[in-house]
């Protein structure tokens, strides 16, 4: 004796989303790493690491957190993070300002940020990475964007910057074109 035709129906369907619930994580891991960038191997001579102190450009209150690579508007970079106590910031930002351009930090809401389009750039090319090879790509490779903040904090003077426990600095290294 078969089952009814309606039976029939809910029986696919449940088979139908048995499968999708087993077959859903498999599809969704595998299109989380389908935008990773980290699988995909660095241009000769280019390593990512303290590009401040590679460029002789560190100010001595900035302490290196680390690099990794990652986006910045839908492009691959290199990022550089640092960290600098409130009451050292005035003199690295002053210093990155000298070196890289940066415009001073203004505070919006409820953060010290840059104004928009105020990030610094300075260019370097890295140890290992010949000039040859920076050159076919137009300098690409050896421009770095340099960007400075804080957390949000309730602090809106500069003179009160000492009562800020971090400021964060992020250079960053595109490796393509926009």
């Amino acid at each position: 004796m078969s089952a009814p035709a309606g039976m029939r129906r809910i029986s696919q369907r449940v088979a139908v989303c048995f499968v999708f619930l087993l077959c859903a994580p498999l599809a969704c891991a595998w299109t989380a790493r389908a935008g990773e960038v980290a699988g995909l191997p660095l241009p000769p001579g280019l390593a990512c690491g303290d590009f401040l102190a590679m460029a002789g450009k560190k100010p001595d209150v900035l302490e290196f957190l680390g690099c990794e690579r990652g986006r910045d508007a839908q492009i691959s970079v290199l990022a550089a993070r640092y960290r600098v106590r409130g009451a050292d910031a005035a003199l690295a930002e002053d210093v990155l300002r000298r070196e890289s351009g940066m415009a001073p930090l203004v505070f919006v809401c409820c953060r010290w940020e840059m104004r928009k389009f105020g990030q610094g750039s300075f260019s370097f090319r890295q140890p290992g990475l010949s000039a040859a090879r920076a050159e076919a790509d137009g300098g690409l490779l050896s421009v770095y964007r340099v960007r400075m903040g804080s957390g949000d904090t309730e602090y809106y003077q500069r003179d009160e910057w000492l009562l800020i426990p971090w400021f964060y600095v992020t250079v960053l290294l595109d490796l393509e074109r926009p």
